[in-house]
């Protein structure tokens, strides 16, 4: 594909503005990258409350996660694109700023109708902040530092999934699920405010961006066998983690009978598995292939889910069993999602915001179908429903990065940017 890269009478965005990987900025592009993560799991332990206020049944409310998740999904689709034509900034407002309006509409819902419309503007708002801040990272470091800078973003990433079920739960059990969504608002909002301090790193803009060259760009990137070798098994794992937020909730609030808040406890302890995992992957970037450390974490996942899913399918269900199988679980996540998102950005090193954005979609899409498959499945087989989809996924994963591994070329000594060997 031939893209329309600046002339030499094109303007592009000053070398002076350069993005300094300082504590702050790590924080801020981990809290863009979380933000639509945060809005889907801090939502988890105000199910059971929804459906009662609303008077529907659980599968219905599920329904307003799942068009949460396909808005995440198709929106990143655009996000990508127009950051490569427009620059990163003004494309992560306009999401930003798409968020609040559907968060404050959320927190006013008073019908199923009203929140479904709400959640899919939130939605679609919540695919930029992913996409922009992953094309940060991508337009800014490169080789093992790309590796370890979205390690660490990663890392703390990974305490939104953690902590936002116990945020949720403290919110509905003292004001009501409402008062949820209008945290996501004034979360927005600070993001935004944020978000303004950051430099314009996309130094060379598409100078032009239609249909059919967003379509080509697309098309070029999910041809790239390297970038898909990584970008399918990241995007599958995502499936298994959504299966479990879509799931637990009933099993373990209503099945098991424990509040909203204390099983916004159990997900928190999960985290250290993540940070376990997160802290191996930064300490291998550079010493051992990616390939090698992600097929290392789908192993722990596979171990993980295994661990999920034969103690139910006996009969075994206690929530501390379930919490120490997503120990495991998330470790292995910690391993495989940074290193196979640095791995497939830097295949495509010419449209970063382009491959951010078809590897959230993928990444989202793969969550919706998890998700609308276990509503599916859930009324049938109770407990076993979202542990099924969880081992499914995984090992979907597995397969994928199996075939995968024929596609991607053999690798010189790592190399840092100034292009001396990693130590």
């Amino acid at each position: 594909m031939t893209v329309d890269r600046p002339t030499a009478g094109t303007p592009a965005i000053p070398d002076s503005a350069v993005l300094t990987p300082t504590a702050a900025v790590i924080v801020l592009l981990a809290a863009l990258t979380g933000l639509g993560q945060f809005a889907g799991n801090v939502y988890l332990p105000a199910l059971p409350s929804v459906g009662e206020d609303l008077a529907i049944g659980m599968p219905q409310v599920q329904w307003t996660m799942a068009i949460f998740l396909i808005a995440f999904a198709f929106s990143q689709l655009a996000y990508g694109p127009l950051s490569d034509r427009y620059g990163r900034i003004r494309p992560l407002m306009l999401g930003l700023g798409l968020f609040l309006i559907g968060s404050i509409g959320a927190a006013m819902a008073s019908t199923l109708d009203m929140l479904l419309l709400a959640r899919l503007i939130q939605g679609l708002g919540a695919g930029a902040g992913v996409v922009i801040a992953r094309a940060i990272v991508r337009d800014t470091f490169d080789g093992a530092e790309l590796a370890r800078i979205m390690t660490l973003i990663a890392m703390i990433f990974a305490l939104v999934p953690g902590f936002s079920p116990l945020a949720g739960g403290l919110i509905t059990a003292t004001v009501g699920w409402a008062g949820v969504f209008w945290l996501c608002a004034a979360l927005g909002a600070a993001a935004m405010a944020g978000a303004l301090r950051l430099p314009e790193t996309n130094r060379r803009p598409l100078t032009r961006m239609t249909v059919g060259i967003a379509a080509a760009g697309f098309r070029e990137v999910a041809r790239n066998r390297p970038y898909l070798a990584f970008a399918l098994p990241a995007a599958l794992v995502i499936g298994s983690l959504s299966a479990f937020f879509a799931g637990a909730p009933a099993v373990m609030i209503d099945g098991l009978g424990i509040s909203p808040l204390e099983f916004g406890v159990y997900p928190p302890i999960a985290i250290a598995g993540f940070i376990i995992g997160g802290s191996i992957a930064r300490r291998l970037a550079g010493r051992w292939p990616p390939l090698r450390i992600a097929g290392l974490g789908l192993w722990v996942m596979s171990a993980g889910a295994a661990l999920m899913l034969l103690p139910v399918a006996g009969g075994f269900v206690h929530e501390w069993h379930i919490s120490l199988a997503m120990v495991v679980h998330v470790s292995g996540l910690g391993l495989l999602m940074p290193t196979a998102v640095a791995a497939a950005l830097s295949a495509v090193p010419g449209l970063a915001g382009t491959a951010s954005a078809f590897l959230g979609f993928l990444q989202m899409a793969a969550g919706a179908f998890a998700t609308v498959l276990v509503s599916l499945l859930q009324p049938y087989w109770p407990a076993s429903a979202f542990p099924s989809v969880m081992a499914v996924c995984t090992g979907l994963a597995g397969i994928a990065l199996m075939f995968g591994r024929n596609w991607i070329p053999s690798s010189p000594t790592p190399t840092n940017r100034r292009g001396t060997d990693v130590p």
